[in-house]
């Protein structure tokens, strides 16, 4: 699950032990991946880069991060749309917007319960 909170933090260390140390060989591997597969993993860590400048691999860029945070909602990827929630909630990059925060949080959400009850049953199975 990817934090949320990204464009406020300056961060020094890889997000995941999943990502390459080396920022730019990420920023370019996740590009690669993301054009040609259209993975919303990597369009989530595209938008990553471009909300934080991460390591100044690419400069901030909030409507960059915007789309890249949406496709990767888009394709399902549930921490693409709690940092969509909170870029509505907090208007980064976009106009503030209950509704849409709304939209994007339940969505997360529900996958969340989703697993939960999955895991549920497996383990009273």
């Amino acid at each position: 699950m990817m934090i949320v909170h990204w464009t406020s933090l300056s961060l020094s260390s890889p997000p995941t032990q999943h990502f390459p140390s080396d920022p730019k060989l990420a920023y370019e591997s996740f590009f690669k991946v993301a054009a040609q597969t259209g993975n919303e993993s990597a369009q989530a860590y595209l938008a990553f880069f471009y909300a934080t400048g991460y390591h100044n691999v690419v400069p901030v860029d909030q409507a960059k991060a915007q789309l890249y945070f949406t496709f990767a909602a888009n394709g399902g990827d549930r921490g693409a749309e709690m940092a969509l929630g909170y870029r509505y909630w907090s208007g980064i990059g976009v106009s503030e917007s209950c509704q849409n925060a709304n939209f994007w949080y339940r969505r997360a959400a529900e996958k969340g319960l989703h697993a939960i009850f999955i895991n549920t049953s497996i383990s009273y199975s």
